[in-house]
C-alpha cells in the first residue's frame, strides 16, 4: 500500500510541476509575444498528462490569461485585419468542433509544424518582403487558426503566417493577435462543453493554475516593454522554430 500511495504521489507531483509550468510559460508568451509562442504551453503540460486532458484543463487558464492581457493591449489592435480573420475564424472553430473525432491529430501537428518552421526560416533568410497579403490569405489563415486550435490548440502558426508577414509594429501585432485569441479561445468554450470536455471537477485544477499564469503575464508584460522591436521579432520568430520542432515530435510521436 506504501509503494502504490508513493507511486500516485510522484505522478500528481509530476502532473502539477509540467502544470504549473505551463501556466507560467504561456502568461508569460501571451502577455508579452503573442499567440504562437504560447502554443508551447499545451506541449509542456501534455508531458504530465495526456494531450486531451491537457488542452482541457488549459482552455479557461488561456481564457483567463486573455482577459488580463487584453486590457494590457486592446488598444493596439489592427482591427481591419480582426474584421477579416475573426469571422473565418469562427467558421474554422464549428469545422474544428464538428471533426474533432474524425480528425488525425497527428498529422495535423506534423503539418503546423512543418509551416510554422519553415516560416520562421524564411523570416531569419530576410523573405518575408511582402507587407500587404491578399485578403484570401488572412481569410484562410483564420480558418486554419479556428481549425487547429480548437482541435490542438495550436492555432499560433496560421495567426502569425499572416500577421508577421505584414512586418507591424511589436505592438499592433501583439494587440491584434491578442484580441483574436480573446475572441476565439472564448468561442471555444462552446464546442469544449458541449464536446463534455470541461468537466465540472477539472475547472477547480485550472483555477489552481491561475495565480502563477497571472504572475506569468505580468512577468510577459514586463519583458515586452524591456526589449526593442527587432529583438522582439527575433523572439517571435525564434520561439516560432521552437513551436514547429515540438508540433512535429509530438506529431511523429503520435502516428
Amino acid at each position: 500500500m506504501f509503494s502504490v500511495w508513493v507511486f500516485t504521489l510522484l505522478i500528481d507531483l509530476w502532473f502539477w510541476l509540467f502544470a504549473l509550468t505551463a501556466a507560467l510559460y504561456a502568461g508569460i508568451a501571451k502577455g508579452g509575444f503573442g499567440g504562437a509562442p504560447a502554443m508551447l504551453a499545451t506541449p509542456i503540460f501534455a508531458l504530465g498528462s495526456d494531450p486531451v486532458t491537457a488542452a482541457a484543463l488549459l482552455l479557461p487558464v488561456l481564457c483567463f490569461i486573455d482577459v488580463i492581457s487584453f486590457k494590457e493591449w486592446w488598444r493596439y489592435a489592427n482591427w481591419q485585419d480582426l474584421k477579416l480573420l475573426l469571422p473565418s475564424a469562427a467558421v474554422g472553430i464549428a469545422l474544428g468542433a464538428l471533426l474533432f473525432d474524425l480528425l488525425n491529430v497527428a498529422v495535423l501537428l506534423i503539418l503546423l509544424g512543418s509551416f510554422a518552421l519553415s516560416f520562421s526560416a524564411w523570416q531569419f533568410t530576410g523573405g518575408a518582403r511582402v507587407r500587404n497579403p491578399k485578403p484570401w490569405v488572412g481569410r484562410l489563415c483564420g480558418v486554419a487558426a479556428g481549425v487547429s486550435s480548437t482541435i490542438a490548440h495550436a492555432g499560433g502558426p496560421p495567426l502569425s503566417l499572416y500577421l508577421l508577414s505584414k512586418k507591424l509594429p511589436s505592438k499592433v501585432y501583439l494587440g491584434t493577435a491578442t484580441v483574436f485569441f480573446t475572441v476565439t479561445n472564448a468561442l471555444k468554450l462552446i464546442p469544449y462543453t458541449l464536446l463534455d470536455l470541461l468537466p465540472s471537477g477539472s475547472l477547480l485544477t485550472s483555477l489552481a493554475l491561475m495565480p502563477l499564469a497571472w504572475f506569468g503575464i505580468k512577468l510577459g508584460i514586463y519583458l515586452h516593454h524591456s526589449i526593442s522591436q527587432e529583438a522582439f521579432y527575433r523572439v517571435a520568430y525564434s520561439l516560432l522554430a521552437i513551436v514547429g520542432v515540438v508540433l512535429i515530435v509530438r506529431g511523429v510521436s503520435s502516428l
